[in-house]
């Protein structure tokens, strides 16, 4: 039986899932079967996505990736360029890993100022997360114009770009729906 991640998706924050379907879904695409790397997928492996397969990735942190995995995403799925579009505050934290034959280019983003928790509470924060979002896209707008201006260029290989959590998202949404080949 194939693991419904659509269903997986939608459940629930506060309900803990089953430690086997998380090892099943990590374990398929549009996962890599990178186990050091933190949530690395193909963007082009995503059901409905218009980007090619093994063009875009898009990862947490690299930092616990082993030099093994890092082999392997440079040498079997051909990543040339890696995007890290962490805060300054992540970076000094957290310094990134330098991936042998990877360019590493870090595009400086700006941090933004988070809604007060009240504006979640209002129709299970919809509204309070469409309006994050937003003021996100318009916040980081110069660091994903730089990616999309380099995609456009870029002659051979594949890319990966790696942050925190709401920008991946943002700029993840943006590539698969307006990604043209």
């Amino acid at each position: 039986m194939t693991l419904d991640l659509k269903k997986l998706a939608r459940t629930d924050i506060w309900e803990l899932l089953d430690p086997a379907d998380v090892k099943e879904a990590l374990s398929n695409p549009p996962f890599l079967p990178l186990p050091s790397f933190l949530n690395i997928r193909d963007l082009g492996l995503v059901e409905g996505s218009p980007i090619k397969p093994g063009l875009v990735f898009t990862s947490g942190f690299l930092t616990l990736a082993s030099p093994e995995d890092q082999a392997t995403l440079v040498q079997k799925y051909g990543v040339k360029r890696i995007y890290d579009l962490r805060y300054d505050v992540e970076r000094v934290r957290v310094p990134e890993p330098q991936v042998d034959g990877a360019e590493m280019i870090w595009v400086k983003t700006e941090l933004g100022t988070a809604s007060p928790l009240e504006f979640y509470a209002t129709d299970g924060g919809v509204p309070a997360y469409v309006a994050g979002y937003r003021s996100l896209l318009k916040l980081h707008a110069p660091a994903y114009e730089r990616v999309f201006r380099d995609l456009i260029k870029f002659e051979s290989g594949s890319i990966l770009y790696h942050c925190n959590g709401e920008l991946k998202t943002v700029l993840s949404q943006v590539i698969r729906r307006d990604f043209n080949e």
